[in-house]
């Protein structure tokens, strides 16, 4: 079920970071989109007239936004497509752009991201390509990556905008953590992310519900326990007395009380207080149960003293 969300969270946040960069992208974000996506999911290779790009994800649409802008700045280029299924019935996705210049891979290696925007279409290339977040029971951000240098220049940009990110190194690759409702908030509010944020709130929401839901039930509980424990150690004293000694022995407000109780055994005192149409009160009723628990008490201890 984890799992699930997981995937759901994710893929939610993906689609609508991949309309945040559809929106209007300047020709140096479409460079930086570019340099993050070969940077996280991107393999050269370099012929004596061309060289091959090539893109592996399972995000088709990060690919389809990648394809117009290698259109429009490489010059001249042969993309093909194709699409491989897996036996878990995953699909993975690969672009094959062959560029016949060198001159849009040697500008994308020796770009510097100078500019806010240019730092933003990077982060959000990098999160679509590698990235997931888990906004459930626990809250998570994370980005993998083989190279621990790429993630440390996402983290050096995620921490201009007070994101703080932790690098963790796993068996085969690194990961890029960061933890915390409010990291999610942040991270959303970055990007403007308006459904994540309504989505996160709507789930904090409930969670105070069901928390205070199960705070209720709890209380009502232990109370609805405490009564019948009280009842019954009331009758108990009660029916002690009646077989012993006699209800008669008591005084009038004492035996009064008593037939109540016997009554009524599983009844509260408030109840009691409501059933005795005005003849006690619940706080006479738990004076005089508690005195009845005391005469029980000394008749207990009288007659083990005799029987020694």
């Amino acid at each position: 079920m984890a799992q699930t969300n997981r995937l759901t969270d994710t893929s939610a946040v993906k689609s609508e970071l991949t309309g945040f960069l559809k929106i209007g992208l300047k020709p140096c974000c479409r460079l930086a989109m570019l340099l993050s996506v070969l940077k996280t999911i991107g393999v050269l290779q370099f012929f004596q007239n061309s060289v091959r790009l090539e893109l592996k994800s399972s995000n088709p649409s990060l690919l389809k936004l990648v394809t117009p802008a290698l259109k429009s700045m490489a010059g001249p280029i042969n993309i093909s497509w194709r699409q491989e299924t897996t036996l878990f019935r995953e699909k993975t996705y690969f672009l094959s752009a062959d560029l016949l210049s060198s001159d849009l891979i040697m500008r994308l290696l020796g770009l510097r991201l100078t500019q806010d925007c240019c730092r933003k279409a990077f982060f959000a290339s990098a999160f679509i390509s590698s990235g997931s977040v888990t906004a459930d029971k626990q809250y998570l951000l994370e980005i993998f990556h083989h190279d621990p240098a790429v993630l440390k220049k996402l983290a050096r940009i995620a921490l201009k905008k007070k994101l703080v990110l932790r690098l963790y190194q796993l068996e085969k690759q690194w990961v890029l953590v960061g933890r915390g409702r409010r990291c999610l908030e942040c991270f959303y509010s970055w990007f403007q992310l308006n459904n994540a944020i309504m989505e996160l709130e709507n789930r904090l929401i409930l969670k105070d519900l069901r928390e205070n839901a199960n705070r209720l039930v709890n209380c009502e509980t232990g109370n609805l326990k405490k009564v019948v424990s009280a009842a019954d150690s009331q009758m108990q004293c009660i029916v002690f007395i009646r077989d012993r000694i006699g209800l008669s022995s008591l005084t009038d407000r004492l035996r009064q009380a008593a037939e109540l109780r016997l009554k009524h055994p599983d009844a509260s005192l408030a109840e009691l207080s409501a059933l005795s149409k005005g003849r006690f009160t619940k706080s006479a009723l738990n004076h005089c149960f508690r005195e009845i628990g005391f005469i029980c008490k000394d008749f207990s201890d009288k007659r083990k003293a005799n029987e020694l």
